[in-house]
């Protein structure tokens, strides 16, 4: 009796390792469905994929392997702000990063949409040990910002090695996700403003 009862404890456990082991991989294997008409640009050493989603485009270094593919962060996220999540440091650092390599493209834009409403947008992503190791970007495709700008941004971003904080890293949210995210964006208005500083 002792036998079978461990035996079915066993089995039990086997199951619920290999049902654990299916959900993740087919996680891992499912591809995000990006919106959008795909299209790929080369920059000076890297290739990027780009996604026309009408007045935006947003693209991704071809070499990325890991935001390419769902994650389960997005759904345990909910209606909960990241910023309740995770802790993101070194926002003047990337301020002063888009100023030197993207702002000057927008000095002298002419929109339909005001500079308060505008923006460049950076995703991070990070493995659960919090290391940023991949970037998406998004703009407004009237910028026409060179892709070897956004190249020489994603090489300056990522040498520095920055870390998402998380402010409870055993959360459920947190656990067992292929990736989390982190989105910053500067307006315009303020790259302008920034722009007109440096001049001054």
């Amino acid at each position: 009796m002792k036998n079978y009862k461990k035996y079915q404890l066993k089995l039990f456990c086997t199951i619920l390792i290999l049902a654990l082991f299916s959900t993740i991989s087919l996680g891992q294997n499912k591809k995000v469905n990006f919106v959008g008409n795909r299209t790929e640009k080369k920059a000076e050493k890297s290739n990027y994929i780009v996604h026309d989603q009408g007045d935006y485009i947003v693209l991704y270094n071809k070499k990325n392997s890991l935001m390419i593919y769902e994650s389960d962060f997005e759904r345990r996220i909910g209606f909960t702000y990241v910023d309740e999540i995770i802790k993101f440091n070194d926002r003047s650092k990337i301020d002063s990063l888009v100023i030197e390599f993207i702002a000057p493209y927008y000095r002298n834009l002419k929109s339909k949409y005001t500079d308060d409403i505008l923006s460049f947008q950076i995703t991070f992503y990070a493995k659960t040990d919090g290391k940023i190791c991949e970037l998406s970007f998004s703009f407004i495709k009237d910028t026409n910002i060179p892709f070897k700008s956004i190249e020489k941004l994603e090489d300056a971003i990522l040498a520095l090695g920055l870390k998402l904080v998380f402010y409870n890293p055993n959360s459920y949210i947190v656990k067992d996700v292929l990736w989390v995210y982190y989105p910053y964006s500067i307006s315009v208005a303020r790259m302008k403003e920034k722009l007109k500083e440096k001049k001054n």
